[in-house]
């Protein structure tokens, strides 16, 4: 999905860099978050480390976490289905809406 495969290299390396340095929130500040909030993951994520994701639902105050099976960190694209029904569980938990068949 590159537009530009050449850069590959250059890519990977700052991922690399992102991958030592993220995610940098302070739980005390991540703790002041005050609105509903879930987290997703992807089980098959090759950017997002699981754990920096339950920490950081973990953290916020009011913080869920939701896990979705099958996927990378595309998941919108592999599972799409399962992340809309996902997206509706956090509004309904949070009460601005209504799963309607």
């Amino acid at each position: 999905m590159n537009p530009r495969p050449a850069d590959w290299d250059r890519l990977h390396d700052r991922l690399r860099q992102l991958w030592r340095e993220e995610p940098r929130f302070a739980r005390a500040d991540l703790a002041r978050v005050a609105c509903p909030t879930t987290v997703y993951a992807a089980a098959h994520d090759e950017i997002i480390r699981l754990d920096h994701a339950k920490m950081l639902a973990a953290s916020v105050a009011k913080g869920t976490f939701d896990l979705l099976d099958g996927a990378s960190h595309f998941a919108m694209l592999q599972v799409p289905d399962a992340m809309a029904r996902a997206i509706e569980r956090h509004l309904v938990l949070v009460g601005d809406a209504k799963i309607v068949p």
